[in-house]
């Protein structure tokens, strides 16, 4: 399983229309061979908004690449971030993919 991590830094007048806009896109992504799950999470303590996306394999992933450069390039040509978004992939064994099936919702301090 592959889990894609991207941040992104909303412009706060336009976070609510990028979080509608990431969800969207999701809808894109959830026609992908492999596409398992996907998470839009707000953090305001560091005004960012965190997209999870879990694939279930590395191929999979790789495959729906080219969509999810058109959804960052999209989402970075709107408007809507004020800066870059950062995006981070992480190749997860059975046992850190059981983990996240069990604890969906954890909550850090």
């Amino acid at each position: 399983m592959v889990a894609q991590v991207i941040i992104l830094y909303p412009c706060p007048q336009q976070e609510t229309r990028l979080i509608e806009q990431l969800c969207t896109c999701t809808g894109i992504l959830a026609e992908q061979p492999g596409y398992q799950n996907s998470y839009v999470i707000q953090d305001p303590s560091w005004e960012t908004l965190l997209l999870l996306v879990q694939w279930e394999s590395q191929a999979a992933f790789l495959m729906a690449m080219p969509a999810m450069r058109a959804i960052l390039k999209h989402v970075a040509d709107g408007g809507l971030s004020v800066r870059d978004p950062k995006t981070f992939s992480l190749l997860l064994n059975e046992e850190a993919d059981m983990l996240i099936q069990q604890k969906r919702s954890w909550v850090t301090p």
